[in-house]
């Protein structure tokens, strides 16, 4: 079945933001990112 349509829409939705800046904050106690959460993952090792 061919495409018949395609909807971008991210232009209705972005905002206008200050770019992320990459320096690191001092912070106590400090954290770092281990992995990326997924909340629509179905693997039950991370099921609460």
């Amino acid at each position: 079945m061919p495409l018949i349509y395609k909807l971008k829409t991210s232009d209705y939705f972005q905002i206008e933001q200050a770019p992320l800046d990459d320096t690191e904050e001092e912070t106590w106690p400090p954290f770092r990112k281990t992995g990326l959460y997924d909340p629509y993952c179905d693997d039950p090792r991370l099921a609460i």
